[in-house]
């Protein structure tokens, strides 16, 4: 997770996603990271993104022209 009250920064890329600057996490890979991608586009905080049943500030960073690869 992020730095203690800083919330979460999602990256959004053509191709996936990132957590924090973390490892890739590609669309249409598995179930998770589409649940998480669906949730994300709907303006639900990911189940992952939650400590004790409350959500964690998120911000967004739009990437979506670009796949990682190329970033």
């Amino acid at each position: 997770m992020g730095q203690v009250g800083s919330g979460e920064i999602v990256t959004l890329f053509a191709d996936g996603f990132t957590v924090n600057n973390g490892p890739f996490r590609a669309s249409g890979d598995n179930g998770v990271n589409d649940a998480f991608l669906r949730d994300v586009a709907n303006g639900v905080s990911p189940a992952e993104l939650t400590v004790g049943g409350k959500a964690m500030p998120v911000a967004l960073v739009d990437k979506r022209g670009v796949a990682f690869a190329s970033k």
